[in-house]
This record gives C-alpha cells, structure tokens and sequence, in this order.
C-alpha cells in the first residue's frame, strides 16, 4: 500500500510564523501588551512565559519531541539597556576587531560640516574684476563668484569623476571583498575572467610593491621563479584585491554601498561627547567589591551596569564608602545596607572584540571583551570653577575670577627691613678695650 505524501500545510505552517528565526544567528526575543499575556512570542506553539519585560533565547523552534526549545535572555536584554543610560560612546582598543575594520576605524564622527575635514584640497576662490579673475585674499569680506575655477580644477573634476586620475592612490584599501566561499559555480567562473584581465595592473602592483621595501635595488627587479617565491609567501594578491575594491567604492560612479561592520558591534548607535556623559547624565549607582590587588593597594573592582569596572584609587574616598565585607556576608548571610555603595560615572570605555553571533555556536553576552574605568560622581567638576549648569546663559558669562582670602586666625606680618650697618671702627675698639683689661689682669 502507497503511503500518502506528507501534507505541505504543516511545512507552510512551520515557515510562515517564524520565518526570520535563524538557528545560526544569535537572537533575543521580548513580546509586549496583550502578546505576552497570552503567550504569544510569535512562534508556533505558545509559551508558558507570561510576565511583562522578558528576553528569551530560541534554540530551536520545532525539536525532534515537537517542543521549542527557549532559554531566559534577561541578562542581555537588560545589559544592553543599561549600557543605553549609561550613554558613554567606547573606543576602539588595539586588537583583531580594530584590525579587521582598517581605516574606518580611524573615521572620525564629525557632525557639523562647516567645522569637518574636508576629504578633497580647498578651492582657491577667484573675484571677478575689471582687470580680470585674481585670488581672493583670506582676510577679505567679499563673496567669491562659485562659477569661476581654474582649468587644472576642472581637469582634476573631469577625471575624478571617470575614474582616470593621473595619480593612483595605492594606499587606500577597503575589506570588503568578495567572499569566493559564498560564489556559485557559475559566478565564481565570472570572477575568475575577471581576475584574469587585472594580470598587467597585478604586475605593476608587485613591481611597486617591491621597490617600496627595497629601494636600493634601482630600476632593475631581478627575475624569480615560483619555486622560489614559494619560500617567502606574501600577501600581495590579498592587498591587490583590497585596492581594487577601495577603487570601486571611492569611485563616484558606483551605485554600491562599501560593508562596513558596526564600530561597536551594535552595542550603541549614538555619539555621545565625554563632556556630555559626565555634566549631564545621572550618576549610576555601583558596588565597590574590592581592590584589583588587596595586598598591593591599587585600584578597586566595582560592581556598574552588569560589568566588572575599575575605580582608580585617586579618584575614591575610602573613608567615606567601605568594601563590601564578604567574610560577614558569608557568615550571617546579611549585608549591612549601604555598605559599598556609591554613585559612579563612566569615564573610559574601551572596546576589544565583540561576540560571533553568526555561525554554528553564535555566542552572546558572554563573547564581549571591553574595559571600563569609572569614577566616582561625586568628584565630577568639583575643580571647576563655573557652579552654574552646562549649556546655561550664566554658565557661558561666568569668568573665573582669583581673590586673595587673609586667614583670620594669623595676624599680619611686619614689612621686612633690612638690618642696619655696623662700623668696623666700633668693633675694633671694642676688641682693642678688651685685651688691654686682659692684659693689665695678668700683670
């Protein structure tokens, strides 16, 4: 007897409601209103998770037992929106992920473009006169005429926009390579052909290259052979390709966006000066766990948003706010309240790695790697002169200004005087006086 083909209703069924669910690709989950309270996280089968505010990791959405297999995502849901108060933009620290980013990590966020670096050199602005077009002086007020330019601005415009420079610029790279693992047959032979009429552009490249790192050798390149450059392996296919594709984003032809990671890793989309993290957010309360090295005395730990911080010493009152006593807490199982606390600000935050998300074990919270130094709220601007709010029409008027203060306790001192002369004549006949009484003694 023929068995019956398998129902399509059930695979539909099973693709439709969650289809951006990935088991490759590291995910949290939330529900809110009226969803969560029926259970409804949008998969197949409802969830015995029902409270508002939850994060939930998916494992699988259909097992072998026809179950959905969740894990509690509390942890990383909640961390990312405490880093979000705390509003500290990270930087970038020497490492693989600073590496793999190349020169835009050295991009910086420049808001205002009248005040941003300009990416191509200044334009000489002309006047118009009567005796013709001359330079127009930097300390002048008058407006430039925009239609006029020199005829080597044009040319430079020209072939800036063909993408025939004169000047080939071999020092701008971009990552963004195609990925031949991810190629189908078929277009993996297209970018082969393609590779194949880049071989004369390839050899100037190596010839570059080459007397770039030896510039002694002259004109003449000796000749080698494969067998022997296969000894000293290079890397100079892998910059070739970097090159030609910062050749075809940087050309204003290109109708395709470079890929770029996330400087961070998605941990934060906004930029937010230091000055504005210390003046104007609301200090974070933190745990003071202990010194970093108890029998040393250097900085301390500190318990801040989730993390494990740092605490320089110089920037902590240790009279004021005591360690946590663990020996106490492990022994009655009471923590004295307030013992530890204290109001603490961001002040550094670096960034190292960030977790693979995408692939056969995506990690989580646990793959990020960052370095964070905080001090404490309370010595926030206490050097400062200006008491009044930043951003106020009283802070920008105030002037510093230095007064002496007489202490009230210490009366004034005397004016100096210099002392007054002794005459030697006085001295000797005080000395002549003296022996003639010695000497009449003895006699």
């Amino acid at each position: 007897m023929a068995r019956a083909p398998p129902s399509q209703f059930a695979a539909l069924l099973r693709r439709s409601k969650f289809s951006s669910f990935d088991p490759e690709i590291a995910q949290v989950y939330t529900s809110h209103g009226g969803n969560v309270h029926r259970g409804n996280w949008g998969f197949k089968r409802p969830l015995a998770l029902r409270r508002r505010n939850a994060y939930i990791t998916v494992k699988t959405v259909d097992s072998n037992e026809q179950q959905t297999e969740w894990y509690r995502g509390e942890a990383q849901g909640r961390w990312i929106k405490m880093w979000d108060e705390v509003a500290v933009t990270p930087q970038l620290a020497p490492g693989p992920w600073r590496d793999q980013l190349g020169e835009y990590a050295e991009a910086k966020w420049e808001i205002d473009s009248e005040f941003a670096s300009a990416p191509f050199p200044p334009r000489p602005r002309m006047l118009e006169t009567e005796e013709g077009c001359i330079l127009k002086d930097e300390g002048s007020t008058l407006e430039p005429n925009e239609d006029l330019a020199t005829e080597s601005e044009e040319n430079m415009a020209l072939e800036s926009f063909d993408g025939s420079s004169v000047e080939e610029s071999w020092k701008h790279e971009s990552e963004a390579i195609p990925n031949v693992e991810a190629m189908s047959n078929s277009e993996f032979s297209r970018y082969l052909e393609k590779l194949r009429k880049l071989r004369p552009e390839f050899s100037k490249f190596v010839e570059r290259a080459y007397k770039e790192r030896r510039p002694n050798m002259g004109d003449e390149i000796p000749g080698s052979t494969l067998w022997r450059q296969s000894f000293f392996p290079r890397d100079d296919f892998k910059k070739f390709l970097r090159h030609k594709a910062g050749e075809f984003y940087s050309n204003p032809q290109t109708r395709v966006i470079e890929q770029q990671p996330q400087r961070v890793g998605g941990l934060t989309y906004s930029h937010v000066p230091l000055f504005q993290s210390l003046l104007l957010q609301k200090p974070r309360l933190g745990r003071v766990i202990q010194r970093s090295e108890p029998t040393r005395g250097n900085d301390y730990k500190v318990s801040f948003s989730g993390m494990i911080t740092q605490l320089s010493k110089n920037l902590f009152d240790s009279k004021k706010t005591e360690t946590i006593n663990f020996q106490r807490l492990a022994t009655t199982g009471v923590r004295t309240a307030g013992q530890g606390d204290v109001s603490l600000k961001v002040v550094v935050a670096k960034f190292h790695a960030t977790p693979i998300t995408v692939g056969q074990d995506p990690e989580g919270l646990e793959g990020v790697h960052m370095s964070v130094f905080v001090t404490d709220a309370a010595r926030v601007g206490e050097a400062a002169g200006n008491p009044y709010p930043p951003g106020s029409r009283e802070y920008v008027a105030h002037s510093e200004r230095e007064t002496k203060i007489r202490s009230p306790v210490l009366p004034p001192r005397a004016p100096w005087r210099a002392p007054e002369p002794v005459e030697p004549q006085q001295d000797g006949d005080q000395l002549l006086e003296a022996l003639t009484g010695i000497v009449s003694r003895e006699t």
